[in-house]
């Protein structure tokens, strides 16, 4: 899927027939759950990274020592494998 073009439909003739707002509708319902995560994906791993306690940063620094940069990038990677 590559963007607004892909909710119209393939014939002509029933193209005419469909009003922008429900291709706009469709195209919102499809790209809304991508929207919405990546932020909150962001703001999770904020939480996790921006901790003032000494003892919690070093308990999580010690946890990431176990963790690959594949691991730790996964959710990211997977957001940019999806299309726009």
């Amino acid at each position: 899927m590559n963007g607004l073009l892909d909710e119209l439909p393939e014939d002509e003739a029933e193209m005419y027939f469909w009003r922008l707002w429900d291709v706009l509708r469709l195209y919102v319902k499809r790209r809304k759950p991508r929207v919405e995560r990546m932020p909150s994906d962001s703001r999770k791993l904020a939480r996790q990274m921006f901790v003032s306690s000494r003892p919690v940063a070093w308990m999580r620094n010690v946890a990431l020592r176990s963790y690959s940069f594949e691991m730790l990038a996964k959710n990211i990677a997977k957001a940019f494998d999806e299309p726009i």
